[in-house]
């Protein structure tokens, strides 16, 4: 992993769908930012054997300081995503 943590870094910075790509983190992203972002934390759920969308969404509340009104929204998308039949490539990435 810290082998990787340049690109990753320099992915999440140039990239819009990600906090770190935003001076204001969370605040500064819009509503298909969001959506991006929960796709992504989703497929990265499915890439791992203990990998959980709601584990996910509660880390990353703290870690981007998301307000109690956008986590609900964004747990209901959550509860969306993980009822939904998805098409995914997620295991090839």
């Amino acid at each position: 992993m810290e082998e990787m943590r340049p690109a990753i870094t320099h992915h999440n910075q140039k990239n819009r769908h990600h906090p770190e790509f935003h001076g204001d983190g969370i605040s500064g992203m819009n509503l298909i930012d969001l959506i991006e972002m929960m796709c992504d934390w989703k497929a990265a759920g499915m890439r791992h054997a203990d990998g959980n969308l709601f584990k996910s969404l509660l880390v990353n509340k703290e870690r981007f300081g998301i307000s109690d009104q956008l986590y609900e929204i964004l747990y209901n998308t959550a509860v969306y995503l993980d009822g939904a039949e998805v098409f995914h490539k997620a295991e090839e990435s």
